[in-house]
């Protein structure tokens, strides 16, 4: 069933939708046995992206399904705009994420100056209040990188599972999909998000997940997507989600 809804060809904006260079996103798909990849390109970057030339280089891959969706940054006061950009292509899926916290970029390296003084259990409060605001938005089929406020590997005093509460509520009330998104293991977290934890509260409240690698490179598709569904299957997940025009299909790890 391998599957991988995460995926950046154009990175950071220092590639483009060429055909040369989508197949090396297709090519190490196959490489490492994916039957479905999810291009997922950052909102930010959306006047670069290319659907023809996306569905050219996928011609070349006929036993690679190649699903065209968008990661799009729940920033509150803009949800006009991001449903506007949410509505204005048929996507197969649209992964909602959370970078910001009142204008910092708390993922970024470059801001990492950002968390001194600051609480942890404030700020993952302050996440999770955000996250939930855009699950309840409706907006999104996948919720991106679920504790990503961990990144640099700020821990909270209090149990992440009842700072996240609301969140995962949401998450089960708006019927979203939480993915395992492997990048967290090369941060300096080291670890998958969302941590065990998380994901067995995932479970046990019925919220469906999927697998990515969240990938930049063309090398680093598929990679610990096995140790992904590992993790799953510990936790009591049988099964993952995949996507076509936004609507859900549940495909068994076994298949």
């Amino acid at each position: 069933m391998p599957v991988d809804y995460h995926t950046h060809p154009l990175a950071h904006g220092e590639y483009a939708h060429s055909k040369e260079h989508l197949s090396l996103f297709f090519e190490q798909a196959r490489k490492m046995g994916l039957k479905e990849i999810g291009l997922a390109d950052h909102d930010r970057f959306r006047e670069d992206f290319c659907f023809e030339t996306i569905k050219e280089a996928a011609r070349s891959f006929p036993d690679l399904q190649v699903k065209v969706g968008i990661e799009v940054d729940y920033i509150p006061g803009k949800i006009e705009k991001i449903s506007q950009l949410v509505d204005e292509y048929p996507w197969d899926f649209v992964i909602g994420s959370v970078h910001f916290i009142d204008g910092w970029g708390f993922d970024n390296p470059d801001e990492i100056r950002g968390y001194e003084g600051k609480d942890p259990d404030e700020l993952y409060s302050r996440y999770y209040d955000y996250l939930a605001e855009a699950i309840q938005s409706k907006l999104f089929d996948i919720i991106g990188h679920f504790d990503l406020i961990k990144i640099f590997n700020l821990r909270p005093k209090e149990d992440p599972v009842k700072l996240a509460q609301k969140a995962l509520d949401a998450a089960f009330d708006a019927g979203v999909c939480v993915e395992i998104n492997t990048a967290g293991r090369y941060k300096p977290v080291g670890e998958m998000y969302p941590e065990k934890r998380l994901l067995q509260a995932c479970y046990e409240r019925g919220v469906p997940i999927t697998l990515s690698s969240d990938a930049h490179h063309p090398a680093h598709v598929g990679r610990d997507i096995d140790q992904a569904k590992a993790l799953a299957r510990r936790v009591g997940y049988h099964k993952a989600v995949r996507f076509s025009a936004r609507q859900k299909d549940y495909l068994s790890f076994s298949a």
